[in-house]
C-alpha cells in the first residue's frame, strides 16, 4: 500500500468512526441528560427539606461542574468505543476484507454487551452522585449542627468497599461532621469522598442527623 492510498484508507476509518461513534454516543442516545442530572440533584435536596424542614436552593455551580464531569466519563466511554472500532477497521482493511466483511466486524462490535453496560454503569452511578450531591449541598445550606452518615443496601451485590463503610458510617452513631471525609481502605487502597457513590454502580445513600448541643 502507497503512502498515499494509506492516507485514504486512515481518512476513510477515521470519518467512518466518528460517525459510529456519534450514533451511539450517551449524548446522542440521551440529549436531555443535564435535566436528568437535574431532577436527581433536586431529588436528593427535597429528601433534606423534608428530612430538615426547611426549603433550599439548588446551586447552578454545583449543577455545572456535575454535568461537566458526567460529559467527562461519557467521552470516555464513547472514546473507548471508538478506539474498538478504528483497530477493527484497520485489521480488515490490512487483510484486505471486502465491505461485507467490514460490516460483520462492526455488527459483531455493536453487538458486544460491554459498551452498553458501562452506559448505564454511568447513567445509574452519576444519577446516584447528583442525589447525593443534592442532599448534601442542602444540608450545608441548613447552618444546622449537622452530622451524616450512610444508608448501605447489605445483599450479595454489596461491594467490600460499601461493607466497610457500612462497619464504619452505618448509623446515627457513627455519624461524622458535614466537612469530613469518609474514608475506608480496601485491598491496600484508599477510597474517601464527602458522600457517595463510592464506585460504580454504588447505591449508598447519604443521610444526617443533628449533633447534639
Amino acid at each position: 500500500m502507497n503512502i498515499k492510498n494509506e492516507m485514504e484508507s486512515k481518512n476513510i476509518i477515521t470519518a467512518i468512526t466518528q460517525k459510529i461513534v456519534k450514533i451511539f454516543s450517551l449524548t446522542s442516545l440521551f440529549p436531555d441528560m443535564d435535566e436528568f442530572l437535574k431532577e436527581e440533584y433536586h431529588k436528593g435536596m427535597v429528601k433534606s427539606e423534608v428530612q430538615l424542614g426547611m426549603n433550599f436552593v439548588p446551586s447552578d455551580t454545583d449543577l455545572g461542574f456535575l454535568s461537566d464531569y458526567v460529559n467527562e466519563n461519557v467521552n470516555g466511554v464513547t472514546d473507548a468505543l471508538g478506539e474498538k472500532l478504528r483497530g477493527e477497521l484497520q485489521r480488515g482493511i490490512l487483510n484486505k476484507e471486502k465491505v461485507s466483511q467490514l460490516k460483520k466486524r462492526i455488527k459483531t462490535l455493536m453487538k458486544d454487551d460491554a459498551f452498553n453496560n458501562r452506559l448505564k454503569t454511568v447513567l445509574r452511578t452519576e444519577g446516584l452522585r447528583a442525589e447525593n450531591l443534592g442532599s448534601y449541598e442542602g444540608a450545608l445550606q441548613s447552618n444546622l449542627n449537622l452530622k451524616k452518615y450512610l444508608d448501605i443496601t447489605m445483599d450479595n451485590k454489596t461491594s467490600d468497599i460499601c461493607k466497610e463503610e457500612m462497619k464504619k458510617y452505618g448509623s446515627e452513631a457513627q455519624a461524622i461532621p458535614l466537612d469530613k471525609e469518609f474514608k475506608v481502605r480496601v485491598k491496600n487502597k484508599t477510597f474517601s469522598a464527602q458522600y457517595p457513590p463510592f464506585h460504580p454502580n454504588c447505591r449508598t445513600v447519604i443521610m444526617f442527623v443533628r449533633e447534639k448541643e
